[in-house]
């Protein structure tokens, strides 16, 4: 199970394709947020984001961007996945509902 700091490095990792996912114009995502466009391209490129940056930005991105919310549950879910993993059908045989 991620841990919330785990959960961060992976937002902090991947923000610039989540960005770029997201069809928004970099000048955009950096107004709503309260960023000059020229530090927003700077951490974009970066990377040297702070929590409250990553939050205002998922929170814009993820507000209406069915995309982005795709990508990023794909994320946390290959995050999570560990070899421990068994399929439905070995499932229900562990459970002896098959």
């Amino acid at each position: 199970m991620l841990t919330v700091l785990d959960e961060l490095k992976v937002i902090k990792a991947n923000i610039s394709e989540m960005i770029s996912l997201s069809g928004y114009k970099d000048e955009y995502i950096a107004n709503k947020i309260g960023m000059s466009c020229q530090s927003f391209a700077a951490k974009k490129q970066r990377g040297n984001w702070t929590r409250e940056e990553l939050e205002k930005v998922m929170n814009l991105l993820m507000s209406v961007n069915e995309d982005v919310i795709n990508f990023y549950d794909a994320l946390i879910i290959t995050q999570n996945t560990t070899d421990n993993s068994v399929s439905s059908e070995e499932f229900e045989k562990r459970m002896g509902w098959s």
